[in-house]
């Protein structure tokens, strides 16, 4: 399916306004939390912190929303867009061509990869499901979790340039992070699942999920007897071991002679 597609802009809409809802109900409630952190802490510089996270949070919650939906849009987009194979992301970047960017890109790298991880730990088994659906709908004919353009990834990173956008702060972008990036995380295993029923409602029908093959020298070496099965193959038929001698040559040829065989013959 192209980005066009109306099947697919319709999931995705559909997709995108329950992520959104989700948020707008996480964040309320990370901000009501704040103010009851800020009355139990014994620490002036720690109340202090939580009660201007809050204020902050309050009062530029619709921002953080926009920004958040704006973002994650944009990301999604480019997530459809026609791949080059000089196309670069900042997910794909490694860690050493960021040496020389300046410390709050490195920041928003850490922090997004961070509450990324969040999601994808909490929604391991709706990400997995969700990945067959959209293999379906972008017709790539497999679960591909790397294509899936409302994967974790995508949402922390969108999540932490809406931080950026509600509050200035380092250490109150740090804060709200940490507490945004847990609650929404707690949240977002229902979301995948209205998410997944809303798919499958609409009939779509997700592709086999299989495993994926690579070439390599390791799927040319036969298999490596483990101990136990070493020691089964040393029973006769009623249940017996054999002779110590018969049971030593059997260990050998099971184990370190085959080894010994393939990388030639040993001397004598």
């Amino acid at each position: 399916m192209t980005p066009n597609d109306p099947q697919l802009r319709i999931a995705l809409d559909a997709a995108l306004h329950q992520i959104r809802a989700t948020l707008t109900a996480v964040a309320g409630r990370v901000s009501e939390a704040l103010g009851t952190m800020s009355q139990s802490s014994g620490r002036i510089s720690e109340r202090d912190l939580l009660i201007s996270t809050q204020f902050d949070l309050r009062r530029n919650i619709g921002v953080l929303n926009q920004v958040f939906a704006d973002e994650l849009d944009r990301r999604i987009n480019d997530e459809l867009a026609p791949r080059e194979d000089n196309r670069r992301t900042l997910a794909a970047a490694s860690w050493q061509s960021l040496s020389l960017v300046d410390d709050n890109e490195m920041e928003e790298r850490m922090y997004s990869d961070r509450i990324g991880q969040q999601i994808s730990h909490a929604c391991e088994a709706e990400l997995r499901e969700l990945a067959a659906y959209m293999g379906a709908l972008l017709q790539t004919g497999r679960a591909d979790q790397d294509r899936n353009p409302l994967r974790a990834e995508l949402l922390g990173a969108a999540l932490y340039r809406a931080i950026e956008s509600a509050t200035t702060p380092p250490e109150a972008r740090k804060l709200l992070a940490r507490e945004l990036g847990a609650a929404v995380a707690k949240a977002m295993p229902e979301c995948y699942t209205q998410i997944l029923r809303g798919l499958q409602n609409r009939g779509v029908q997700p592709v086999v999920l299989t495993v994926r093959q690579f070439e390599g020298p390791g799927n040319l070496l036969p298999g490596i007897n483990s101990a136990y099965q070493t020691l089964s193959s040393t029973r006769s038929h009623h249940g017996e071991l054999d002779t110590p001698s018969s049971s030593g040559a059997g260990m050998a040829s099971g184990g370190y002679g085959q080894r010994t065989m393939r990388g030639g013959a040993t001397g004598t």
